[in-house]
């Protein structure tokens, strides 16, 4: 059997280090607070932006979005949801269920997906919402935050 004992490994050429599949290369993360609001029936940002310059063009990019969506009372209207990678949506349109509330209520929407950018230029990703029929769809309130996640993933 034998050991190898080293204090420390440099690559050869700055940038160009071994990838193990299935592990991650980078991780970003940001997280806003304060409602937003839409009547708009095409998609508006809701804040949660990140960009990521992948490190190989065979990376596959894990997205993780974790928001409140505010449906207020006497609102009957649906909130969907989508990710624009560079200007394109990927991925479904995630409707949450039309409701008619008498009170206000707050339900936590996630939303995962796994893109194949192939590409290793900046790349930005952000998610957006839109309302289903023109009426009033809030993200986000009191006390509450959205998170948004990405991962690099080697393959």
């Amino acid at each position: 059997m034998s050991i190898l004992k080293v204090d420390t490994i440099n690559e050869k050429t700055s940038g160009n280090g071994v990838a193990i599949p299935g592990h991650v290369i980078q991780f970003l993360s940001m997280r806003t607070d304060g409602s937003r609001s839409t009547t708009s029936t095409s998609l508006s940002d809701t804040g949660l932006t990140l960009t990521i310059t992948p490190k190989s063009t065979s990376s596959k990019i894990v997205i993780f979005a974790n928001m409140y969506e505010i449906f207020k009372q006497g609102a009957n209207t649906s909130p969907m949801f989508a990710i624009n990678r560079a200007g394109t949506i990927v991925g479904d349109h995630q409707a949450s269920t039309q409701m008619y509330t008498t009170a206000n209520e707050y339900e936590n929407v996630q939303i995962q997906y796994v893109d194949e950018p192939s590409t290793t230029s900046a790349t930005e990703y952000k998610i957006q919402y839109k309302s289903s029929n023109g009426n009033t769809v809030y993200v986000n309130g009191d006390n509450t935050q959205n998170h948004f996640m990405l991962m690099e993933i080697a393959q």
